[in-house]
Protein backbone atom coordinates (compact mmCIF):
# COMPACT_ATOMS: atom_id res chain seq x y z
CA UNK A 1 0.00 0.00 0.00
CA UNK A 2 1.35 3.36 -0.86
CA UNK A 3 2.26 6.06 1.71
CA UNK A 4 -0.46 8.15 2.88
CA UNK A 5 -1.35 11.53 1.23
CA UNK A 6 -1.06 13.46 4.53
CA UNK A 7 2.41 13.83 5.20
CA UNK A 8 3.94 14.57 1.55
CA UNK A 9 4.01 17.70 0.40
CA UNK A 10 4.02 18.04 -3.91
CA UNK A 11 7.09 19.08 -5.14
CA UNK A 12 6.39 19.63 -9.02
CA UNK A 13 3.13 20.30 -10.96
CA UNK A 14 1.85 17.80 -11.81
CA UNK A 15 1.54 16.16 -8.51
CA UNK A 16 -0.05 19.41 -7.78
CA UNK A 17 -2.72 19.15 -10.67
CA UNK A 18 -3.18 15.29 -9.97
CA UNK A 19 -4.17 16.38 -6.32
CA UNK A 20 -6.23 19.34 -7.70
CA UNK A 21 -8.08 16.47 -10.24
CA UNK A 22 -8.92 14.31 -6.91
CA UNK A 23 -9.59 16.81 -4.84
CA UNK A 24 -12.32 18.18 -7.75
CA UNK A 25 -13.31 14.95 -8.41
CA UNK A 26 -14.15 13.60 -4.91
CA UNK A 27 -16.09 16.81 -4.09
CA UNK A 28 -18.48 16.25 -7.52
CA UNK A 29 -18.93 12.66 -6.12
CA UNK A 30 -19.27 13.90 -2.74
CA UNK A 31 -22.39 16.50 -4.58
CA UNK A 32 -23.37 13.47 -6.69
CA UNK A 33 -23.73 11.28 -3.24
CA UNK A 34 -25.87 13.84 -1.05
CA UNK A 35 -28.23 14.33 -3.97
CA UNK A 36 -28.95 10.07 -4.32
CA UNK A 37 -29.86 10.15 -0.45
CA UNK A 38 -32.05 12.61 -0.62
CA UNK A 39 -33.34 11.17 -3.41
CA UNK A 40 -33.41 7.69 -1.80
CA UNK A 41 -35.02 9.35 1.46
CA UNK A 42 -37.60 11.32 -0.84
CA UNK A 43 -38.66 7.63 -3.01
CA UNK A 44 -37.92 5.31 -0.28
CA UNK A 45 -35.73 3.28 -2.42
CA UNK A 46 -32.30 2.97 -3.60
CA UNK A 47 -30.55 3.05 -6.96
CA UNK A 48 -29.87 -0.42 -7.76
CA UNK A 49 -29.15 -2.13 -11.28
CA UNK A 50 -29.02 -5.84 -11.35
CA UNK A 51 -26.85 -7.96 -13.48
CA UNK A 52 -28.06 -12.15 -13.18
CA UNK A 53 -27.42 -13.78 -16.03
CA UNK A 54 -22.99 -13.12 -15.95
CA UNK A 55 -20.46 -15.80 -15.74
CA UNK A 56 -21.04 -16.76 -12.09
CA UNK A 57 -20.17 -20.58 -11.27
CA UNK A 58 -20.27 -22.67 -8.48
CA UNK A 59 -16.35 -23.48 -8.39
CA UNK A 60 -16.62 -26.09 -5.21
CA UNK A 61 -19.34 -27.67 -3.15
CA UNK A 62 -18.62 -28.61 0.62
CA UNK A 63 -20.02 -32.07 1.39
CA UNK A 64 -19.51 -31.46 5.19
CA UNK A 65 -17.18 -34.56 5.91
CA UNK A 66 -13.61 -34.68 5.50
CA UNK A 67 -13.61 -32.11 2.71
CA UNK A 68 -15.09 -29.22 5.52
CA UNK A 69 -17.82 -27.40 5.70
CA UNK A 70 -18.17 -23.48 6.58
CA UNK A 71 -15.20 -22.21 4.39
CA UNK A 72 -14.63 -18.75 5.29
CA UNK A 73 -12.30 -15.84 3.42
CA UNK A 74 -9.61 -16.92 0.55
CA UNK A 75 -6.24 -16.48 -0.38
CA UNK A 76 -4.99 -17.16 -3.52
CA UNK A 77 -1.04 -18.14 -5.26
CA UNK A 78 0.52 -17.01 -8.34
CA UNK A 79 -0.34 -20.50 -9.44
CA UNK A 80 -4.13 -19.94 -8.95
CA UNK A 81 -4.83 -22.32 -6.06
CA UNK A 82 -6.89 -20.93 -3.73
CA UNK A 83 -6.39 -21.50 0.06
CA UNK A 84 -8.65 -21.32 3.20
CA UNK A 85 -10.53 -22.88 6.50
CA UNK A 86 -13.84 -24.13 7.17
CA UNK A 87 -15.36 -23.73 10.44
CA UNK A 88 -16.48 -27.82 10.20
CA UNK A 89 -16.14 -31.08 8.71
CA UNK A 90 -12.51 -32.26 8.21
CA UNK A 91 -11.24 -35.83 9.89
CA UNK A 92 -12.06 -34.76 13.44
CA UNK A 93 -14.98 -32.29 12.71
CA UNK A 94 -12.83 -29.40 13.69
CA UNK A 95 -12.38 -27.54 10.26
CA UNK A 96 -9.70 -27.81 7.96
CA UNK A 97 -7.57 -25.90 6.35
CA UNK A 98 -8.09 -26.51 2.07
CA UNK A 99 -6.75 -26.04 -1.38
CA UNK A 100 -8.82 -25.54 -4.30
CA UNK A 101 -6.65 -26.25 -7.67
CA UNK A 102 -7.19 -24.01 -11.01
CA UNK A 103 -9.57 -27.08 -12.11
CA UNK A 104 -11.75 -27.28 -9.34
CA UNK A 105 -10.55 -30.01 -7.52
CA UNK A 106 -10.36 -29.65 -3.47
CA UNK A 107 -7.00 -31.13 -1.34
CA UNK A 108 -7.19 -31.19 2.55
CA UNK A 109 -4.28 -29.95 3.58
CA UNK A 110 -4.74 -30.18 7.44
CA UNK A 111 -7.79 -30.92 9.65
CA UNK A 112 -7.53 -29.88 13.36
CA UNK A 113 -8.13 -31.81 16.15
CA UNK A 114 -8.81 -29.68 19.07
CA UNK A 115 -12.42 -29.59 20.18
CA UNK A 116 -12.24 -25.82 20.85
CA UNK A 117 -9.91 -24.73 18.15
CA UNK A 118 -12.11 -23.10 15.61
CA UNK A 119 -10.40 -21.66 12.46
CA UNK A 120 -10.59 -18.11 12.12
CA UNK A 121 -13.13 -16.68 9.69
CA UNK A 122 -10.19 -14.74 8.34
CA UNK A 123 -8.41 -15.43 5.45
CA UNK A 124 -4.85 -17.49 5.71
CA UNK A 125 -1.72 -16.21 4.40
CA UNK A 126 1.20 -17.74 2.35
CA UNK A 127 4.83 -16.84 2.62
CA UNK A 128 7.19 -16.97 -0.53
CA UNK A 129 8.47 -20.10 0.88
CA UNK A 130 4.65 -21.84 0.65
CA UNK A 131 4.34 -21.78 4.07
CA UNK A 132 0.69 -20.67 5.56
CA UNK A 133 -0.33 -18.70 8.86
CA UNK A 134 -3.54 -18.33 10.17
CA UNK A 135 -5.17 -17.93 13.91
CA UNK A 136 -7.92 -19.79 15.14
CA UNK A 137 -10.79 -17.77 17.47
CA UNK A 138 -10.52 -20.07 20.12
CA UNK A 139 -8.16 -23.04 21.60
CA UNK A 140 -5.30 -23.31 22.59
CA UNK A 141 -3.57 -23.58 26.02
CA UNK A 142 -5.90 -20.88 27.64
CA UNK A 143 -8.71 -21.62 25.40
CA UNK A 144 -8.75 -17.92 23.68
CA UNK A 145 -7.41 -18.72 20.53
CA UNK A 146 -4.01 -19.46 18.17
CA UNK A 147 -1.59 -18.83 15.51
CA UNK A 148 -0.55 -21.35 13.72
CA UNK A 149 1.93 -21.72 10.46
CA UNK A 150 1.34 -24.92 8.13
CA UNK A 151 4.46 -26.02 6.57
CA UNK A 152 3.65 -27.05 2.28
CA UNK A 153 4.69 -31.34 3.95
CA UNK A 154 1.33 -30.35 6.15
CA UNK A 155 3.40 -30.24 9.43
CA UNK A 156 1.37 -27.75 11.87
CA UNK A 157 3.07 -25.64 14.27
CA UNK A 158 1.71 -23.94 17.40
CA UNK A 159 3.28 -19.86 17.13
CA UNK A 160 1.50 -18.57 19.84
CA UNK A 161 -1.67 -19.61 22.58
CA UNK A 162 -3.22 -16.59 23.45
CA UNK A 163 -4.13 -16.01 27.31
CA UNK A 164 -7.31 -13.51 26.86
CA UNK A 165 -5.27 -11.31 29.27
CA UNK A 166 -2.93 -8.08 28.27
CA UNK A 167 -1.53 -10.12 25.38
CA UNK A 168 -4.98 -10.47 24.10
CA UNK A 169 -7.54 -13.34 22.31
CA UNK A 170 -9.45 -13.84 20.40
CA UNK A 171 -7.93 -12.74 16.65
CA UNK A 172 -11.10 -12.95 14.22
CA UNK A 173 -9.17 -11.39 11.63
CA UNK A 174 -5.99 -12.23 8.86
CA UNK A 175 -2.80 -11.52 9.97
CA UNK A 176 0.34 -9.60 7.99
CA UNK A 177 4.18 -11.27 7.26
CA UNK A 178 6.72 -9.06 6.34
CA UNK A 179 9.91 -10.53 5.17
CA UNK A 180 11.80 -11.11 7.95
CA UNK A 181 8.72 -13.43 8.64
CA UNK A 182 7.10 -11.25 11.28
CA UNK A 183 3.53 -11.45 11.65
CA UNK A 184 0.89 -8.77 12.61
CA UNK A 185 -3.03 -8.81 13.38
CA UNK A 186 -5.11 -8.21 15.72
CA UNK A 187 -7.07 -9.90 18.51
CA UNK A 188 -10.85 -8.92 19.40
CA UNK A 189 -10.40 -9.23 22.78
CA UNK A 190 -8.08 -8.86 25.81
CA UNK A 191 -5.35 -6.27 26.27
CA UNK A 192 -4.63 -4.33 29.08
CA UNK A 193 -8.34 -3.01 29.34
CA UNK A 194 -9.75 -5.89 27.88
CA UNK A 195 -11.37 -4.65 24.52
CA UNK A 196 -8.73 -6.16 21.81
CA UNK A 197 -5.10 -5.31 20.56
CA UNK A 198 -2.87 -5.00 17.92
CA UNK A 199 -0.14 -7.59 17.92
CA UNK A 200 2.87 -8.43 16.39
CA UNK A 201 4.58 -12.08 16.62
CA UNK A 202 8.25 -12.91 15.67
CA UNK A 203 9.36 -16.16 13.92
CA UNK A 204 10.63 -17.49 17.37
CA UNK A 205 7.09 -17.02 19.00
CA UNK A 206 7.58 -13.88 20.93
CA UNK A 207 4.52 -11.71 20.99
CA UNK A 208 4.33 -7.69 21.56
CA UNK A 209 1.06 -6.22 22.02
CA UNK A 210 1.64 -2.51 19.91
CA UNK A 211 -1.99 -1.81 20.99
CA UNK A 212 -4.52 -2.44 23.77
CA UNK A 213 -7.81 -0.46 22.90
CA UNK A 214 -9.21 1.08 26.16
CA UNK A 215 -12.71 0.99 24.77
CA UNK A 216 -13.39 4.45 24.63
CA UNK A 217 -12.65 7.00 21.93
CA UNK A 218 -10.20 4.90 20.56
CA UNK A 219 -12.24 2.28 19.72
CA UNK A 220 -13.03 -1.26 21.04
CA UNK A 221 -13.41 -4.94 19.26
CA UNK A 222 -10.81 -4.85 16.27
CA UNK A 223 -12.57 -7.52 14.26
CA UNK A 224 -11.26 -7.29 10.78
CA UNK A 225 -7.89 -7.39 9.24
CA UNK A 226 -5.13 -4.85 9.08
CA UNK A 227 -3.31 -3.40 6.40
CA UNK A 228 -0.11 -1.96 6.56
CA UNK A 229 1.90 1.25 4.48
CA UNK A 230 5.45 1.53 3.33
CA UNK A 231 6.42 3.51 6.28
CA UNK A 232 4.89 0.73 8.63
CA UNK A 233 1.69 2.24 9.49
CA UNK A 234 -1.32 0.13 10.57
CA UNK A 235 -4.94 0.91 9.57
CA UNK A 236 -8.17 -1.11 10.99
CA UNK A 237 -11.42 -0.75 11.83
CA UNK A 238 -12.61 -1.02 15.40
CA UNK A 239 -16.16 -2.07 15.55
CA UNK A 240 -17.55 -0.89 18.58
CA UNK A 241 -16.50 2.23 20.81
CA UNK A 242 -15.58 6.05 19.48
CA UNK A 243 -17.15 9.18 20.31
CA UNK A 244 -20.48 7.43 19.16
CA UNK A 245 -20.38 4.42 20.39
CA UNK A 246 -20.35 2.89 16.94
CA UNK A 247 -16.82 1.85 16.54
CA UNK A 248 -14.27 3.78 14.32
CA UNK A 249 -11.71 3.76 11.95
CA UNK A 250 -7.84 4.12 13.31
CA UNK A 251 -4.07 4.19 12.16
CA UNK A 252 -1.63 3.64 14.08
CA UNK A 253 1.58 4.35 13.71
CA UNK A 254 4.37 1.98 13.70
CA UNK A 255 5.88 3.39 17.22
CA UNK A 256 2.19 2.78 18.47
CA UNK A 257 0.42 6.07 18.63
CA UNK A 258 -3.16 5.62 17.55
CA UNK A 259 -5.11 8.25 15.12
CA UNK A 260 -8.90 8.21 14.98
CA UNK A 261 -9.92 8.63 11.27
CA UNK A 262 -13.45 8.23 12.06
CA UNK A 263 -15.58 7.99 14.43
CA UNK A 264 -18.81 5.75 12.82
CA UNK A 265 -22.61 6.96 13.86
CA UNK A 266 -21.58 10.72 13.53
CA UNK A 267 -24.73 11.91 11.98
CA UNK A 268 -27.95 10.25 11.17
CA UNK A 269 -27.13 8.25 8.29
CA UNK A 270 -23.68 7.38 8.97
CA UNK A 271 -22.72 3.72 8.87
CA UNK A 272 -22.59 1.84 12.37
CA UNK A 273 -20.25 -1.53 13.81
CA UNK A 274 -17.63 -1.92 11.11
CA UNK A 275 -17.18 -5.97 10.90
CA UNK A 276 -14.53 -5.78 8.26
CA UNK A 277 -11.17 -4.12 7.82
CA UNK A 278 -10.21 -1.28 5.43
CA UNK A 279 -8.82 -1.34 1.37
CA UNK A 280 -6.50 1.20 0.21
CA UNK A 281 -6.22 2.91 -3.31
CA UNK A 282 -3.31 4.45 -5.06
CA UNK A 283 -4.02 7.57 -3.63
CA UNK A 284 -4.47 7.10 0.19
CA UNK A 285 -8.06 6.81 0.37
CA UNK A 286 -9.27 3.85 2.30
CA UNK A 287 -12.99 1.90 1.29
CA UNK A 288 -15.19 0.10 4.00
CA UNK A 289 -18.49 -1.23 5.09
CA UNK A 290 -20.37 -1.17 8.14
CA UNK A 291 -23.04 -4.23 9.29
CA UNK A 292 -25.62 -1.61 10.38
CA UNK A 293 -26.26 1.72 9.76
CA UNK A 294 -26.79 3.79 6.86
CA UNK A 295 -30.01 5.36 5.14
CA UNK A 296 -31.84 1.97 6.11
CA UNK A 297 -29.71 0.79 8.94
CA UNK A 298 -28.58 -2.48 6.96
CA UNK A 299 -25.21 -1.46 6.44
CA UNK A 300 -22.65 1.10 3.96
CA UNK A 301 -20.30 0.77 1.85
CA UNK A 302 -18.03 4.32 2.59
CA UNK A 303 -14.80 5.76 1.73
CA UNK A 304 -12.29 7.59 4.14
CA UNK A 305 -10.04 10.21 2.65
CA UNK A 306 -6.07 9.73 4.13
CA UNK A 307 -7.40 13.07 6.67
CA UNK A 308 -10.46 11.57 7.57
CA UNK A 309 -13.20 13.14 5.75
CA UNK A 310 -15.89 10.13 4.54
CA UNK A 311 -18.19 9.37 2.30
CA UNK A 312 -21.44 7.46 2.12
CA UNK A 313 -21.01 5.74 -1.07
CA UNK A 314 -24.18 3.14 -0.85
CA UNK A 315 -26.81 2.73 1.75
CA UNK A 316 -28.14 -1.47 1.50
CA UNK A 317 -32.15 -1.44 1.75
CA UNK A 318 -31.55 -4.66 3.03
CA UNK A 319 -34.25 -5.99 0.52
CA UNK A 320 -33.53 -6.99 -3.37
CA UNK A 321 -29.66 -5.21 -3.23
CA UNK A 322 -28.86 -6.96 -0.14
CA UNK A 323 -27.82 -6.03 3.89
CA UNK A 324 -25.37 -6.55 6.13
CA UNK A 325 -21.62 -6.72 4.47
CA UNK A 326 -19.83 -8.65 6.98
CA UNK A 327 -16.68 -9.28 4.65
CA UNK A 328 -14.47 -6.53 3.41
CA UNK A 329 -13.99 -5.19 -0.14
CA UNK A 330 -12.08 -5.88 -3.44
CA UNK A 331 -11.74 -2.57 -5.96
CA UNK A 332 -10.28 -2.54 -9.62
CA UNK A 333 -8.31 -0.74 -11.88
CA UNK A 334 -11.54 1.90 -12.59
CA UNK A 335 -12.41 2.50 -9.05
CA UNK A 336 -15.50 -0.05 -8.77
CA UNK A 337 -15.94 -1.50 -5.27
CA UNK A 338 -16.63 -5.27 -5.01
CA UNK A 339 -17.98 -7.44 -1.96
CA UNK A 340 -20.94 -9.47 -0.56
CA UNK A 341 -23.65 -9.29 1.93
CA UNK A 342 -25.01 -12.40 3.74
CA UNK A 343 -29.00 -11.26 3.70
CA UNK A 344 -31.35 -9.84 1.61
CA UNK A 345 -31.34 -10.41 -2.43
CA UNK A 346 -33.93 -11.71 -4.55
CA UNK A 347 -34.26 -14.83 -2.83
CA UNK A 348 -32.91 -13.71 0.56
CA UNK A 349 -29.64 -15.60 0.28
CA UNK A 350 -27.65 -12.69 -0.10
CA UNK A 351 -25.97 -10.88 -2.92
CA UNK A 352 -22.60 -10.26 -4.66
CA UNK A 353 -22.70 -6.71 -5.84
CA UNK A 354 -20.63 -3.89 -7.30
CA UNK A 355 -20.83 -0.26 -6.12
CA UNK A 356 -19.25 2.37 -8.20
CA UNK A 357 -16.96 5.42 -6.78
CA UNK A 358 -20.34 7.63 -7.62
CA UNK A 359 -22.56 5.93 -5.07
CA UNK A 360 -24.43 3.26 -8.59
CA UNK A 361 -25.12 -0.02 -7.21
CA UNK A 362 -25.15 -3.37 -9.10
CA UNK A 363 -26.79 -6.57 -8.06
CA UNK A 364 -24.30 -9.07 -9.80
CA UNK A 365 -25.59 -11.97 -7.79
CA UNK A 366 -28.41 -13.01 -6.19
CA UNK A 367 -28.17 -16.20 -4.36
CA UNK A 368 -31.27 -18.61 -4.26
CA UNK A 369 -29.76 -21.17 -1.33
CA UNK A 370 -29.41 -24.22 -4.17
CA UNK A 371 -26.23 -25.38 -5.69
CA UNK A 372 -24.77 -21.73 -5.40
CA UNK A 373 -24.98 -21.62 -1.69
CA UNK A 374 -26.27 -18.85 0.58
CA UNK A 375 -24.97 -16.25 2.93
CA UNK A 376 -21.82 -14.91 1.57
CA UNK A 377 -19.91 -13.59 4.41
CA UNK A 378 -16.20 -13.32 3.15
CA UNK A 379 -14.31 -10.42 0.77
CA UNK A 380 -13.99 -11.28 -2.67
CA UNK A 381 -10.44 -11.83 -4.00
CA UNK A 382 -8.88 -12.05 -7.71
CA UNK A 383 -7.45 -15.41 -9.00
CA UNK A 384 -5.25 -14.51 -11.24
CA UNK A 385 -7.11 -15.73 -14.05
CA UNK A 386 -9.64 -12.78 -14.27
CA UNK A 387 -12.29 -13.96 -11.87
CA UNK A 388 -13.21 -12.65 -8.25
CA UNK A 389 -13.65 -15.71 -6.58
CA UNK A 390 -15.72 -15.97 -2.93
CA UNK A 391 -17.34 -18.14 -0.94
CA UNK A 392 -21.04 -18.64 0.76
CA UNK A 393 -20.79 -20.00 4.29
CA UNK A 394 -23.77 -21.96 4.09
CA UNK A 395 -25.61 -23.73 1.37
CA UNK A 396 -28.98 -24.72 1.05
CA UNK A 397 -30.57 -22.36 3.01
CA UNK A 398 -34.08 -23.76 3.32
CA UNK A 399 -32.30 -27.72 4.59
CA UNK A 400 -30.41 -26.76 7.77
CA UNK A 401 -29.34 -30.15 7.43
CA UNK A 402 -27.18 -29.09 4.36
CA UNK A 403 -25.25 -26.45 5.26
CA UNK A 404 -22.28 -26.59 3.95
CA UNK A 405 -20.87 -23.86 1.79
CA UNK A 406 -19.32 -23.26 -1.87
CA UNK A 407 -16.51 -21.69 -3.53
CA UNK A 408 -17.70 -19.57 -6.48
CA UNK A 409 -16.08 -17.67 -8.85
CA UNK A 410 -17.36 -14.80 -11.68
CA UNK A 411 -16.01 -12.12 -14.32
CA UNK A 412 -16.32 -9.00 -12.80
Amino acid sequence: MPNSRQDNTPTDINTISHMNIVATATSVRAAALTLAVAAALATGGATTAFANGHSFKTYYKFGGGNDGAGPGALAADPQGNLYGTTAAGGANGQGTIFRIAPDGSETVLYSFSSPNNTPNPGPVILDNAGNLYGATVAGGGSGRGTVYKLAPDGTETLLYSFSGGSDGGNPLGGLIVDKAGTLYGATAAGGTDGWGTVFTLTPDGTETVLYSFTGSNDGAYPFGSLIRDKAGNFYGTAGQGGINGYGTAFKLARHGTLTVLHAFGAYLSDGQTPRAGLIADQYGNFYGTTITGGVYAHGTVFELTASGSELLLYSFTGGVDGGTPVGGLWQDSTGNLYGAAPFGGAEAGGVVFKVSLYGEDTVLHSFFGGADGAEPRAALIPDGAGNLVGTTSTSFQHNPLRRNGTVFRFKP
